[in-house]
């Protein structure tokens, strides 16, 4: 046993003690009572989407919690100093998650990623991933994390609106339309830029992809989150390159 271990455990312990005690002020929470298996969190990247969320949400079923700022890596952090994080503590209170348990009797069935479609989106997605994926991996075997597309395009046309989650989907519309002018093309730079409609579907109606575990989910958390960057290097440069897709990680 390493020295100082077991005051490591016993602080762990005190801190996933007071979880159960803490109150989540940001959290919109749902409202049904008793076994929630059915129940989703949406963690959405910053406050802009909680009106709508509110708005257009099954009360009973779907709850939010808004997430400020950056996610921290926690790949190379101790345990007991990731429990120390502020937003770490209330998105494990809000989830009903702790540090060394299994992730038995949640709050929430499921798990649903909102961020902004581009690189700052996708970052903190990975961030929250690296999160779940280290102290609870069975999440992403269960397959009870899910990635939420949310419009990168919208064409507006009169009272019809179409939504678009990706340039190679745009522009095979884009490619099959005979009057292009007829339309108003708008780009999505984020959720604050979304509207009610486009709010309404992504909350109502979500387009989602299941997050699972495969033989390599460890070693690809660790080239990519890990402080030694030679890894991530070659990854960046093409080497033994590998694309998240709907049905794998990475």
């Amino acid at each position: 046993m390493r020295p100082g271990s077991c005051q490591i455990r016993k602080k762990l312990r005190k801190l996933n003690k007071g979880l159960d005690k803490t109150k989540v002020l940001k959290l919109i929470d749902a409202k049904k009572r008793g076994i929630r298996e059915k129940c989703t969190l949406a963690i959405f990247e910053g406050d802009s989407a909680s009106s709508a969320f509110r708005r257009y949400r099954e009360p009973q079923y779907q709850g939010a919690f808004p997430l400020r700022g950056k996610f921290i890596n926690v790949r190379e952090l101790p345990a007991s100093k990731v429990v120390q994080n502020k937003e770490v503590q209330s998105m494990m209170a809000a989830m009903g998650l702790k540090i060394g348990h299994e992730p038995k009797d949640l709050r929430y069935g499921k798990i649903l990623l909102y961020t902004d479609a581009d690189v700052d989106g996708n970052s903190i997605s990975a961030l929250l991933i690296n999160f779940l994926g280290k102290y609870w991996p069975e999440l992403f075997s269960e397959g009870r994390i899910l990635k939420v597309e949310t419009p990168l395009m919208v064409a507006k046309k009169g009272k019809e609106s179409l939504n678009f989650y990706s340039d190679e989907e745009y522009k095979e519309w884009e490619s099959k339309q005979r009057n292009l002018n007829s339309w108003s093309i708008e780009y999505k730079k984020g959720l604050a830029a979304l509207e009610d409609a486009e709010y309404k579907e992504i909350i109502r109606s979500p387009r989602t992809f299941t997050l699972t575990k495969d033989n390599e989910f460890n070693n690809t958390l660790d080239i990519w989150f890990s402080k030694d960057s030679t890894p991530r290097k070659s990854k960046i440069l093409g080497h033994e390159v590998k694309t998240i897709n709907k049905k794998s990680l990475f």
